[in-house]
């Protein structure tokens, strides 16, 4: 990949090959029984700045197939979930000229098979989690109902453990203000049905 020169058509692809490979060597490393952590996070971070110069070629229309730049979308939103950077994970799920969100589609399965594993359940738990980790909780309540609709996502107990969560959480914020408005009680009573 640091061969093929930037004005490649290639160059793009080399670059999701790059990222791809690093992040394989992530997971194998991650399942070691004692990995080295600086190590782990060289890894997520040369896989991200791969992946991202690849979905920057694809967004631009430079180079696409839906199937890498699902893939590739998905790899960003997992890595940036690891390093914990909520922000980045709504970034490839919801923003940009191509969000991933809106390039996934369901069978009656909840999975995509021509977008090479890339499920809606698997994309709504990661926008659920930033959603979360940003203060977002109607956010966070959307993804888990959406999520609760998919056949096979969710076990009951574990959506009613989210969303109780997500509604505690919230309870929490509100009650730490200085004046709670009836704003705030409408917001909190919806998260509660």
């Amino acid at each position: 990949y640091q061969k093929i020169p930037k004005s490649s058509e290639f160059y793009g692809d080399a670059q999701f090959a790059a990222g791809s490979e690093y992040w394989n060597r992530f997971i194998d490393r991650a399942s070691v029984d004692s990995p080295d952590p600086e190590e782990l996070v060289e890894l997520l971070e040369s896989a991200y700045r791969h992946l991202e110069v690849a979905v920057n070629r694809m967004d631009s229309g430079d180079e696409t197939t839906a199937e890498q730049l699902s893939i590739a979308k998905l790899t960003l939103a997992k890595i940036a979930d690891r390093l914990s950077r909520p922000a980045d994970v709504l970034e490839w799920i919801e923003g940009g000229p191509n969000p991933l969100l809106e390039q996934i589609q369901t069978t009656a399965s909840g999975k995509r098979s021509s977008n090479g594993g890339v499920t809606q359940s698997t994309v709504l738990s990661l926008l659920y989690h930033a959603k979360e980790r940003t203060g977002d909780a109607e956010g966070a309540q959307q993804a888990l109902q959406q999520l609760a609709s998919l056949p096979d996502s969710l076990q009951p107990d574990e959506l009613q453990r989210l969303v109780l969560r997500v509604a505690k959480t919230e309870l929490k914020t509100t009650l730490a203000k200085p004046e709670v408005t009836d704003a705030d009680v409408e917001r909190l009573s919806g998260l509660f049905s």
